[in-house]
């Protein structure tokens, strides 16, 4: 493996770099490279595939050097840093603290105490979000410390409260915070705790009072939106107001289960109606969406669809094929293919083959995959949901150009399994695997290994 090669598998989270560093004579030349992305933001979404912490964590431990390790992280700890590189470096620390290392432990503590000084007043930006970070530390330290970190959280929260009562966007997330509280304590311990310190302890009262006014505030609002009678002037002036806003197809979108699910015969005539009566290309896209589910999609012929697709439009490209993709039909797929042709890959016509593809599609998709330099993450999802669905003994080139190429590392997990559903997936593929950035990715390879083991025997 080059130097390139290399950083290309560390920085996505495969496991033939942490694979080159254990059988590497020179493990050196690889300490400045790690530490690098040690220090910086590596994850593809945070939400989806988590951290890249673990990965680095195997990374640090076959190169047998922690305590320098721990030393530079840290250092870029304690300093100030975007919400998934707080994360990706908390997690190191504590990973490095759970065997005994206090200099991580303190650290943690260090970045909890500095964040509790502010008394509430926490920053809040887009990248930058102190509430969130004291949540990510504090899960840590749940883990290292035990239930004397919840009770002091809890107090704090409260105090914070109690100091500026109508300060309370730092603590929007509470419920995720006693969920987390719940999982490493047990729920009973926690109510417990509240139930006996309500009324004593004037914070932990502030902070329970807080909890359910909002618990109740959240009910009302849930009640008041199913109880809501929604029409079709509403529809069309929602999604007219949607096309310039920053995330136009949200307003649009949850639409879509109201139409699926209570609007009348009537009122679906009249939004088709209004969808071939519109002029501007933006709204005509939003309202084709509110077609984009298996029963919806139905209301329109595939040849209106078809039409619609040869829009210079991108955006109404976008939402027919969001529609014809719950669909199977021999002119899907002729169009699928002459989507691909003439407008390439990234037009999102591969997600048209998860029902309509065919055997001798595969010369075509590999000729376009194998020009990519990296692969999109709407790429990885539609070869993953293709050859999941289908079965393809020549998919191999196609599936291993994604799995190195892909950044995101939850759809890794799925071109893998897609590698076994076609039968390409080697046992030296599986072992890189076990080392993969992604838990779900090594739990899937252990697994496999396990099965196949049992087969041998």
């Amino acid at each position: 493996m080059t130097i390139k090669e290399f950083r290309q598998s560390l920085r996505r989270g495969i496991g033939s770099a942490i694979i080159e560093i254990s059988n590497s004579n020179d493990k050196e030349k690889y300490i400045d490279i790690v530490e690098y992305y040690c220090k910086r933001d590596i994850s593809y979404d945070v939400q989806s595939e988590g951290t890249k912490s673990d990965y680095l964590y195997f990374a640090i431990w076959y190169l047998d050097e922690i305590e320098y390790f721990e030393e530079k992280i840290i250092k870029r700890f304690l300093s100030k840093c975007s919400d998934n590189l707080c994360a990706q470096l908390a997690r190191l620390l504590y990973l490095f603290g759970n065997i005994g290392y206090q200099k991580s432990i303190d650290a943690l503590v260090q970045k909890y105490e500095y964040f509790n000084r502010k008394k509430g007043r926490l920053t809040n930006s887009i990248k930058y979000n102190e509430a969130y970070q004291r949540e990510i530390i504090v899960e840590h330290l749940f883990y290292l410390c035990g239930f004397p970190y919840f009770i002091h959280f809890a107090d704090t929260l409260g105090q914070e409260l109690l100091l500026n009562p109508d300060n309370t966007q730092h603590i929007k997330d509470w419920d995720w915070f006693l969920y987390c509280a719940e999982k490493f304590f047990s729920k009973k311990r926690i109510e417990t705790y509240f139930e006996k310190n309500y009324g004593i302890s004037e914070s932990i009262t502030a902070y329970m009072d807080f909890c359910n006014t909002l618990k109740t505030t959240q009910t009302e609002n849930r009640l008041s939106i199913e109880n809501h009678t929604i029409t079709v002037q509403e529809v069309i002036n929602t999604v007219r107001a949607s096309v310039n806003k920053q995330f136009p197809r949200t307003g649009a979108s949850r639409y879509r289960t109201w139409l699926h699910t209570k609007a009348t015969e009537t009122e679906i005539s009249e939004i088709k109606e209004l969808l071939k009566q519109e002029e501007d290309d933006n709204t005509k896209a939003l309202l084709l969406l509110l077609f984009s589910t298996p029963k919806m999609a139905e209301y329109i012929t595939i040849d209106e669809l078809i039409e619609y697709a040869c829009s210079d439009s991108t955006t109404i490209v976008e939402s027919v094929i969001e529609v014809l993709a719950h669909l199977k039909d021999r002119k899907i797929h002729d169009l699928a293919i002459e989507l691909l042709m003439e407008r390439g890959i990234e037009s999102g016509a591969l997600r048209l083959l998860v029902e309509n593809y065919r055997k001798d599609d595969d010369a075509l998709i590999q000729s376009l995959i194998i020009k990519l330099g990296s692969v999109s993450h709407h790429i990885q999802m539609d070869i993953a949901s293709i050859y999941q669905h289908h079965r393809s003994a020549n998919a191999f080139p196609i599936l291993f150009k994604v799995y190195q190429k892909g950044d995101c590392s939850f759809c890794r997990e799925r071109i893998v399994r897609a590698m076994n559903h076609c039968g390409v997936l080697s046992d030296e593929l599986l072992n890189e695997c076990l080392f993969d950035s992604y838990d779900r990715t090594r739990k899937y390879a252990k697994r496999v290994i396990s099965a196949r083991n049992r087969r041998k025997n």
